[in-house]
């Protein structure tokens, strides 16, 4: 959460995010007349949510957002499905190097061309309305029933209901159990938390990773669909490998019995 929504929250105003357990679409917005509601966000998950809402309620949403419009097909460049990147960043064998090579690797608060497309017609028939603005503070009370939003720069919006879809943190999934099973098994991390594999993401004996837990062997690709692609092909062929070994094993010990 922003800090000005976490405090507009904290006031009891009518500010959800999106990937919170307890977010709900706005109804008492979505059946009000003439009311509006701002989603905030850049990204693909903010273009989706915006365009769902202005479906129910055609000229009531407006998404803000801090920067024009970014395209992008993938939320990385190509390059990183392959040995293009990825080379380079096994070549690194320091980990803080490898979390800034991934962390600027990442087309944060970009949309799909599909999306795009989508969000241009949905302005262009009058059902969605896009700015830019950055929000810097939350007025803490409603004016006539509505949260007065100040954007950088001074400018002022106001809404009934505010929908945050400004993404996730960059931390390391797991909590708080993950931690603990990382202190009592003496599991490998980097600097920022993650875990360090190997190319068959073999994190410790017998345990593997995938999604973003392997993305400093795989790079920003890992928590997608291809990096789930990549990942089973290691993991398939880890298990291949292991099983082989397993057989030779036992053809040993036959012979030698």
């Amino acid at each position: 959460w922003p800090p000005w929504a976490a405090a507009g929250r904290a006031l009891g105003l009518p500010i959800q995010h999106i990937f919170a357990p307890d977010y709900t679409l706005p109804q008492a917005a979505l059946h009000t007349p003439h009311s509006t509601i701002l989603v905030v966000g850049g990204g693909i998950t903010a273009a989706q949510v915006s365009l769902q809402l202005a479906e129910q309620t055609p000229g009531a949403v407006t998404l803000l957002m801090r920067h024009p419009i970014r395209e992008h097909q993938l939320d990385s460049d190509p390059g990183w499905l392959g040995p293009k990147y990825q080379n380079g960043l096994h070549k690194t064998a320091d980990y803080a190097q490898r979390r800034q090579m991934i962390q600027a690797a990442r087309h944060r608060g970009s949309m799909p061309p599909e999306v795009v497309r989508q969000v241009r017609r949905a302005q262009k028939a009058g059902q969605l309305w896009v700015r830019e603005g950055e929000v810097t503070a939350v007025v803490p009370m409603l004016k006539n029933g509505r949260i007065e939003l100040v954007c950088r720069g001074g400018r002022h919006i106001w809404a009934e209901q505010v929908v945050l879809a400004t993404g996730f943190d960059p931390v390391r999934p797991g909590g708080a159990w993950l931690d603990e099973a990382i202190a009592a098994n003496g599991l490998p991390v980097a600097p920022c938390g993650f875990p360090i594999v190997d190319k068959t993401l073999c994190w410790a004996p017998g345990l593997y990773v995938s999604g973003a837990l392997a993305e400093l062997e795989m790079g920003p690709i890992a928590a997608n669909i291809a990096g789930a692609r990549q990942a089973m092909r290691r993991l398939a062929a880890a298990s291949v490998h292991a099983s082989d070994r397993s057989s030779g094993v036992a053809r040993r010990r036959s012979q030698a019995i």
